[in-house]
């Protein structure tokens, strides 16, 4: 059996989506191993996250997995994202202050379609951070832990207590739209997380 590489992994998943239009980690495990490889599933998936954007691939979540594509772009710079932008200056104002705070953006063209502001950390490669048009603020990062191992993801959000009539619940508060206020939170704890 050939032992497993990065570039194996993201020259397969290539080869597929130019023959498929799009692919998944099970479809990649299952090429290798075809191929030879000694591939686990949690192996590829790792594989894949860490690796996907310098690729020049992005990801949607379609029924429960990831569903990889080729984009056209790995990392847009603000200004030529916020013309095609019709919010106003909210996304501009919340991706200038990220960007002075040492955030890059790096939104593909499948977030910026959806509203979404993705961010990367030079200074701590494995984390992004999203800012959803829906009001979510979110951390993802690569776990390396024995329990939890792989891509993984943190709310932002603020918590709020709910009250029902079977007691109080805890939820997030979402913000929906409120780019500026959501990057002040993103960069607040981008800045905890730095070495």
């Amino acid at each position: 059996m050939k032992n497993l590489t990065d570039q194996a992994v993201i020259d397969v998943a290539k080869d597929l989506i130019s023959k498929n239009g799009s692919t998944t980690t099970l479809d990649i495990k299952n090429e290798l191993r075809d191929q030879g490889y000694f591939a686990t599933q949690n192996q590829v998936s790792t594989m894949m996250f860490n690796n996907f954007q310098s690729a020049g691939l992005e990801f949607s979540i379609a029924g429960g997995h990831r569903e990889y594509v080729e984009t056209s772009i790995t990392t847009v710079p603000s200004t030529d994202a916020v013309v095609t932008v019709q919010d106003g200056n909210e996304k501009a104002d919340a991706i200038a202050l990220c960007e002075t705070n040492g955030l890059v953006y790096a939104s593909s063209n499948a977030q910026i379609k959806h509203g979404t502001l993705y961010f990367t950390d030079p200074l701590v490669p494995e984390e992004g951070y999203s800012i959803t048009k829906t009001g979510y603020a979110r951390r993802h990062f690569t776990a390396h832990g024995p329990y939890n191992y792989g891509p993984q993801m943190y709310q932002l959000n603020k918590k709020v207590s709910v009250p029902t009539k079977w007691g109080t619940t805890v939820e997030r508060l979402l913000l929906p739209g409120q780019y500026l206020n959501l990057a002040e939170t993103v960069v607040r704890i981008a800045k905890k997380h730095r070495p």
